[in-house]
């Protein structure tokens, strides 16, 4: 029997992540992009706070309430109405209908998960790099707005790749 390694498991999804926006783009746009900061590095940063939790359950069981199937439902019901709220109503191309109804809630439901996990078992250097990361996403999503990347096409127009 074979596994994948617990910090190739937040790898592979943000490798997913990232070829699976460009390549909806490539179909659609004729060609792979993606401008934003925050899909790109800040995701990375996102996937790799789900790797500190895989981490630590390579040596604790996972809390009762995670494994709860009721509370699982719950999780992804509130991510995927996150997700659309906060993205859905900017979605016009399939790139952005990718991240705003794949990437995002299966982030957002792995990252409660996640935050379970690290705040019932992770010694303070855990949480501390949790929230680090959790910072780098943030300073990346500023970082988008300000420089108007959310809105990729605009975007591309502004720089003349359209």
């Amino acid at each position: 029997m074979w596994y994948v390694p617990f910090w190739a498991q937040p790898l592979l999804l943000w490798v997913f992540f990232q070829s699976g926006i460009r390549m909806v783009r490539w179909v659609q746009e004729g060609q792979p992009y993606d401008h934003s900061h925050a899909s790109v590095w800040g995701d990375l940063a996102l996937c790799t706070i789900i790797a500190v939790a895989s981490y630590i359950l390579q040596y604790k069981e996972p809390p009762d309430l995670i494994e709860l199937p009721e509370m699982q439902v719950i999780f992804l019901v509130v991510a995927v109405l996150v997700a659309s709220m906060i993205f859905g109503a900017e979605a016009t191309y399939w790139g952005d209908v990718f991240h705003a109804y794949v990437v995002a809630p299966i982030l957002i439901f792995a990252l409660f998960a996640a935050a379970i996990i690290i705040v019932a078992y992770g010694n303070l250097i855990f949480i501390a790099l949790a929230l680090a990361l959790l910072t780098v996403w943030a300073f990346f999503l500023g970082l988008d707005v300000t420089q108007g990347r959310l809105d990729q096409q605009a975007y591309r127009k502004k720089l003349g790749k359209s």
